[in-house]
């Protein structure tokens, strides 16, 4: 990515008319990172009816089936695969044609993912240096790999014990033994993750030049191979540059080089994006810009039929970088350009 060239758009690079639908299907968690606000694993929520959360999906589609939408359903929590209808609820998904995408602590056992790997477009692993749980980890994400679509996303806290357990992590996943594919990410590490306010760590000068060096890697030793009976992935996103050139977009990059900023720009969150909470409460996306929608179990609320202007001054989430949105102030200044 060429992070000095005015980008003018972000659109899915993958269809045109893609609803992303993120669940965080509960706050409960079998680790408790000390990055992570209580809010994300202290389970102070029952579980969701299985009937409930298919009531509610039975919703949206009804809505937006209309208008010839695509669904990916992502799954966050918590701990998503700890709640005991997760696996059925896939069930439901996949027999549907839904594009379904997790992202989980893969520490549930090897036979957990064995079981349902079939049905994952995409699955993101967070790796957290606290838990000490390094060997299942590494053992579920070599045998993900080359099933799904799969991205490892190593958490990076300042603190020099777990930031060196983090790269020592990197370098045995890579040494792992059997074939690989899957890319591999270091993520700064936010305070308050999950808040309406998140919060970037401070972190020492050497830290923030290993971020502005390290890129995504991909680790293939299968030659590509999985592509040819994978589906596609929806799950992505490309740059529309000023000048016009496109270019793939990797959120994590523009994160880590404090590039994602887009206050003031028209997002597509509300209609190419929804995001449900712990509580069942309804948003355009997980950064609350515009607001409560309504609940999950209301009747009376409607969906958003239009973008909505940014006014967050930083943008964390990876899933709401990747929603389509436009900068107005380039718009105008081609607008301008083309009228000479």
């Amino acid at each position: 990515m060429n992070l000095d060239k005015p980008i003018a758009r972000i659109e899915y690079s993958r269809s045109d008319n893609l609803l992303h639908v993120m669940w965080m299907i509960h706050n409960q968690c079998n680790q408790k990172c000390s990055y992570c606000h209580p809010a994300n694993y202290e389970g102070s929520h029952k579980w969701l009816k299985y009937e409930q959360v298919v009531s509610f999906l039975e919703r949206v589609f009804k809505h937006y089936d209309p208008m010839g939408k695509e669904y990916l359903v992502s799954f966050t929590g918590g701990e998503p695969c700890i709640w005991p209808d997760f696996f059925k609820l896939c069930e439901y998904l996949y027999d549907r044609g839904v594009n379904i995408a997790l992202t989980t602590n893969a520490t549930r056992r090897p036979e957990f993912f064995a079981k349902c790997a079939h049905m994952f477009d995409v699955v993101a692993i967070s790796y957290h240096p606290e838990a000490d749980r390094d060997d299942i980890v590494i053992q579920n994400a070599t045998n993900l790999s080359g099933k799904c679509h799969l991205g490892v996303r190593v958490m990076m806290p300042p603190q020099k014990e777990l930031w060196d357990k983090s790269i020592d992590f990197m370098k045995r996943l890579k040494a792992a033994p059997g074939d690989h594919w899957y890319s591999l990410w270091p993520v700064r590490v936010l305070g308050g993750f999950g808040t309406e306010a998140p919060f970037q760590q401070e972190y020492e000068p050497w830290q923030e030049e290993y971020f502005i060096n390290q890129d995504r890697e991909f680790v293939d030793t299968l030659g590509g191979k999985p592509m040819k009976y994978l589906k596609e992935s929806k799950l992505d996103s490309q740059i529309v540059y000023a000048d016009g050139s496109v270019e793939h977009l990797d959120p994590t990059l523009l994160v880590n080089h404090d590039l994602a900023h887009f206050k003031g720009w028209n997002c597509g969150i509300g209609v190419d994006q929804l995001f449900i909470d712990f509580k069942g409460q309804v948003w355009r996306a997980g950064c609350q810009v515009g607001g409560i929608l309504g609940h999950m179990f209301d009747e009376d609320w409607h969906f958003p039929t239009g973008p909505i202007v940014c006014n967050k001054d930083f943008c964390h989430c990876s899933t709401d970088i990747l929603t389509p949105k436009a900068n107005p102030a380039v718009q105008i200044r081609l607008q301008a350009e083309t009228t000479l």
